[in-house]
């Protein structure tokens, strides 16, 4: 990561900086529509529109505003204040309005559109073998149309969605509602993209709680190699607890559940499984699906249940977590989680090379991170092989300058985000550690104990003690 990211003089954005949300009820919530630049460099080159929506706390007085990014990328803060936003605001202690928004090429803020849904489905059932030369050639066609979509679709907004483009974006809002300085809490990616603000505005930051996070100096090549294997430990921890039933669908021997697992996912490359409506479960299909459930340990008895399904033949309840990772809906359309995720991430981190890299990442990822993930993961983004836009952002660590202390909080067995990206972003950011020795993605709202930490840091302003950790079911 640059030490000086790029600059825009704040004389030309004062349109910008000055305009007054006009809240309007929706469902419970208040929302309104922020005008941006796409182009921060010619703001006069054309504008969108961000959707932005708040929960009001009936606390008087209180501290304004903290704005939430629920991560992804790609992920909607809209729809996660519309399930979220009580559960923040009361565990904060009602002292904030919860506000969050759809960042720029998401959900309602000018989305990135790329694919039909008939080519999404294609795109998240094929699983390349990267041993196999025609099977390498057939992902690469297909990253090519996926990238090729995506130019022809999206149009200049394309090259300006990257975490930077967000964190102006997000300096912007906090000008909007009307707070001097930020409090911020971001999940997941929502890590990332508030180490770019730290970095960008130190003198706007208030507070900021990072949970779950992501190494800002990591490669792209770094960070699919420990994804992989933080979802092989989180893997382990659902075998540990499926192997005590005698019902578990890959045996009660956790130091063999694995390879029976993998065994049976082996088969799908070659005899992928019919499933009701027409679909098919294969290889990658099974793979995001065992994924997605365990992001939570509430979805660990729906993956036994699943699984023990499709090894009887009826893959249903497999796809069905599957498309929970993807965005699909019932109907067979898409959000455009997969579009947005995968703009955002080949404008954040250099491609690695031509498909053949991709190709050696997945092979280097099945051999090194574990045999359930390495190899789907090390293709990580593929069309980035043949993206049409050059990227903006290359690893490093966050140089802060100004900035009060931000915390972060990190899990022991974190699948998606594993806990030694925590231990380094807070080493970057000169900021305090909270640790959860749990299981699952982020924290925050599972343990009663980080949120009693986080709402101090926040409302207060205190850090932690060193050291401190809160322990699963606390």
């Amino acid at each position: 990561m640059p030490t000086t990211l790029p600059h825009t003089e704040p004389a030309t954005l004062t349109a910008f900086y000055t305009q007054h949300l006009a809240w309007k009820p929706c469902g419970g919530l208040y929302c309104a529509s922020l005008t941006v630049p796409i182009d921060y460099a010619h703001p006069s080159a054309g504008t969108i529109q961000l959707a932005v929506s708040r929960e009001l706390t009936t606390h008087k007085p209180n501290l304004g505003e903290v704005v939430v990014n629920p991560g992804g990328p790609g992920a909607s803060g809209i729809q996660f204040l519309q399930s979220a936003a009580g559960f923040v605001r009361t565990q904060l202690g009602n002292e904030f309005d919860v506000v969050s928004f759809d960042p720029r090429g998401v959900g309602a803020s000018a989305p990135i559109r790329c694919l039909s849904s008939a080519q999404l489905d294609q795109w998240v059932a094929f699983e390349a073998d990267p041993q196999s030369p025609s099977s390498v050639a057939e992902q690469d066609q297909l990253a090519k149309e996926f990238a090729a979509g995506c130019k022809a679709k999206s149009g200049a907004l394309l090259g300006h969605v990257s975490t930077v483009d967000t964190a102006r974006d997000l300096d912007v809002l906090r000008a909007a509602l009307g707070q001097a300085k930020l409090t911020y809490m971001g999940f997941s990616y929502g890590t990332f993209l508030g180490a770019i603000y730290a970095q960008l505005f130190p003198q706007n930051v208030r507070a900021l709680v990072l949970d779950g996070a992501i190494d800002p100096a990591a490669s792209a090549v770094e960070l699919d190699d420990v994804q992989a294997q933080g979802f092989e430990v989180a893997l382990k921890s659902w075998i540990a607890s499926c192997a005590t039933s005698s019902k578990c669908p890959v045996g009660t021997s956790a130091t063999t559940a694995e390879q029976h697992l993998d065994a049976w996912l082996a088969t799908l490359r070659s005899a992928p499984i019919a499933a009701s409506g027409g679909r098919t479960l294969t290889l990658s299909l099974a793979v995001q699906g065992i994924a997605a459930a365990l992001y939570t340990t509430q979805d660990w008895q729906p993956l036994t249940a699943a699984l023990t399904a499709a090894m009887k033949g009826n893959p249903d309840g497999l796809l069905t977590l599957s498309d929970q990772i993807d965005g699909r809906q019932s109907n067979g359309s898409y959000d455009n989680l997969i579009e947005s995720n995968m703009a955002i991430n080949c404008v954040d981190r250099p491609s690695l090379g031509p498909i053949s890299a991709y190709a050696a990442a997945a092979i280097a990822g099945a051999k090194n991170d574990g045999p359930t993930f390495g190899e789907f993961i090390g293709w990580g983004n593929v069309a980035c092989a043949d993206w049409p836009v050059a990227a903006e952002l290359a690893p490093g660590p966050i140089a802060l300058a100004g900035s009060p202390p931000i915390m972060v909080v990190g899990t022991l067995r974190d699948p998606a985000t594993p806990y030694r990206w925590a231990q380094a972003l807070a080493k970057e950011a000169k900021g305090p550690l909270l640790t959860y020795d749990g299981d699952g993605h982020t924290a925050f709202l599972q343990s009663n104990c980080v949120d009693a930490v986080v709402k101090t840091f926040l409302v207060s302003l205190t850090n932690p003690a060193p050291g401190t950790t809160c322990k699963g079911g606390q």
